[in-house]
């Protein structure tokens, strides 16, 4: 039944590749931003449940 409804969507097969491009390009950026962080802020990241 949902077969038959979503095959008579026309361009419905462009949404799959917006989504798959979306998540690429997202973690893409959250890892460059992770490894270029700098190693004075990671030192005072890791202090951080120990300051109280």
């Amino acid at each position: 039944m949902y077969q038959n409804i979503l095959t008579s969507i026309e361009g419905i097969t462009v949404f799959p590749i917006i989504s798959l491009v979306i998540f690429v390009l997202f973690f893409s950026v959250v890892i460059y931003r992770v490894v270029r962080i700098p190693n004075e802020e990671i030192k005072e990241i890791e202090k951080i449940p120990l300051d109280d």
